[in-house]
């Protein structure tokens, strides 16, 4: 007898992955399959995608706590109304507009031409720094022992300028 040759059976066609399938030539169960396999992706992967996240986590509340604290505050002065009665605004009536000549001879013995350079002269006083200085703690801030320090280091670290257009002045710290 001679030994018959057999027939392989014919190769099948490549079954479509159900990605590569537009959702409508899809059918229900193939969808759920596909997102079966994504979460079992998804949970064999646990522990990496939980290790990044710590990791994450971790280097950012790093970078965050390493990262120097930066206040930055605003303020702007109005010179007073003409009518206004107050006493600072009395002050810088009489160093501003000078009506009697005391008054004029008084803003030019400490520097100042308007009500803004009155305000800027009060912001740069010894008495509000140093009202600053222990208001805020600023000797332990900038590791000094001395309030003088403190306040030369709170100059050093304040801007205070004027608008000569509408005499605002704009102290910013």
């Amino acid at each position: 007898m001679m030994p018959t040759a057999t027939k392989s059976p014919p190769k099948a066609a490549p079954q479509p992955v159900p990605s590569d399938l537009s959702p409508q030539e899809t059918s229900v169960g193939d969808r759920r399959v596909w997102q079966a396999n994504r979460l079992r992706l998804l949970w064999d992967n646990r522990h990496l995608l939980s290790r990044a996240a710590a990791i994450s986590f971790l280097v950012s509340a790093l970078v965050a706590l390493l990262i120097p604290n930066s206040y930055m505050s605003t303020a702007e002065l109005m010179p007073p109304d003409t009518q206004s009665t107050s006493g600072i605004a009395i002050i810088a009536a009489l160093a501003g507009k000078g009506g009697n000549g005391l008054g004029s001879m008084a803003g030019d013995m400490l520097g100042l031409k308007s009500t803004g350079g009155l305000f800027i002269g009060v912001l740069r006083s010894e008495t509000s720094q140093d009202m600053l200085v222990e208001q805020f703690d600023l000797k332990k801030v900038y590791g000094i022992r001395l309030a003088q320090d403190a306040r030369t280091e709170l100059d050093q670290h304040t801007l205070i300028s004027e608008d000569r257009k509408s005499g605002i002045s704009a102290p910013v710290v």
